[in-house]
């Protein structure tokens, strides 16, 4: 259902509305107000996410994400709308939080708005997950890794000369992203498997894939990280050195469908192994598989490490597998 809104002008312009009645629905349960997206961004502002996509996105502040939808995905949103909003306020989950669908009345492009899953950074690590090929790392120690289809637009501009360092810090986020151990409680482990399994079986319901767990880890002192809310959900555990580590985590993307073009482009990659490009089912279970062996819990940590290295299980730095550079102390304090 399309409305014609009076009070709701992303970044001060006119726009239709779809199925706001489910999405204001949402806004409330999640305090957001209606005008949230009115100013603090510009279509203009908007720039490539970094997906294989390559679609359009922006922030307003560090709270909400807004990003350009594709036909397809514009489609897929308008046809499980209702039934997102009753998945997820009627029980809890990792969905990342839709908060507003809308179309530009001057360019009749079509957007989304939602609460950004892990909150403002820095972060010592985040990392974009599917279980396959795909895993890649976003930022790390507060630094911003450029990703291949940047890397590809960089490489037009510059005629083919590529920063061999961005490539290096790539290929090796893809490589930490795959094997990263999420370390949390052993009933926060619990919790996320069991949220995971219900998101995963209502995404497989309607032949969505193609998703993915966002994931950020950072730490501060006592009581940093937001309570659990709709869209965000932070695992927070004491470190040895009195601060706390949070594992923000939530799943985005999930408005990819099962279609004739993704099966071709599953023909096409016929020779990749651990491909993205599988039917909703198997996408569902590989997903819930991956991450119930990714999610570790503290103390099976603790027994798995030799004497000597138990004391600092505490650092999340050490559970990350990699050296901590000068700047970690700015991350933390």
């Amino acid at each position: 259902m399309a409305s014609l809104p009076s009070h709701v002008c992303p970044a001060g312009r006119q726009v239709t509305l779809f199925n706001d009645e489910a999405f204001r629905q949402l806004r409330r349960l999640a305090g957001v107000p209606d005008d949230f997206a009115n100013e603090g961004w510009s279509f203009e502002s908007l720039e490539p996410s970094g997906a294989k996509g390559g679609c359009l996105m922006g922030f307003i502040g560090s709270e909400y994400v807004i990003k350009e939808l594709s036909y397809d995905d514009h489609q897929s949103l308008l046809e499980i709308a209702q039934s997102y909003a009753q998945h997820v306020t009627t029980g809890p989950t990792l969905l990342s939080a839709i908060l507003l669908h809308f179309e530009d009345s001057e360019s009749g492009r079509r957007f989304f708005a939602m609460r950004n899953a892990v909150g403002s950074g820095p972060f010592l690590a985040m990392y974009d997950l599917k279980g396959c090929n795909d895993d890649k790392t976003l930022e790390l120690f507060g630094h911003k890794i450029v990703t291949v289809p940047m890397l590809l637009r960089s490489a037009g501009q510059i005629c083919g000369q590529l920063e061999a360092a961005e490539w290096y810090a790539y290929n090796t986020g893809k490589w930490a992203a795959a094997r990263a151990d999420l370390v949390v409680t052993e009933a926060q482990r619990q919790e996320v498997v069991r949220l995971m399994r219900r998101d995963t079986a209502w995404l497989a319901q309607h032949r969505l894939m193609d998703y993915s767990l966002l994931v950020g880890m950072k730490t501060g002192k006592p009581g940093f990280a937001p309570t659990a809310r709709l869209g965000q959900l932070a695992l927070t555990r004491p470190c040895s050195d009195g601060s706390e580590v949070a594992v923000c985590v939530g799943i985005i993307d999930f408005l990819q469908r099962w279609n004739f073009k993704k099966v071709a482009a599953r023909a096409v990659k016929c020779f990749e192994c651990n491909k993205a490009t599988i039917p909703p089912d198997a996408y569902a279970r590989r997903f819930c598989l991956h991450f119930e062996e990714r999610f570790v819990a503290a103390k099976a940590v603790e027994e798995l490490l030799p004497a000597r290295r138990r004391k600092e299980v505490g650092s999340p730095v050490k559970v990350l597998g990699v050296e901590e550079p000068e700047e970690k102390a700015a991350l933390t304090h």
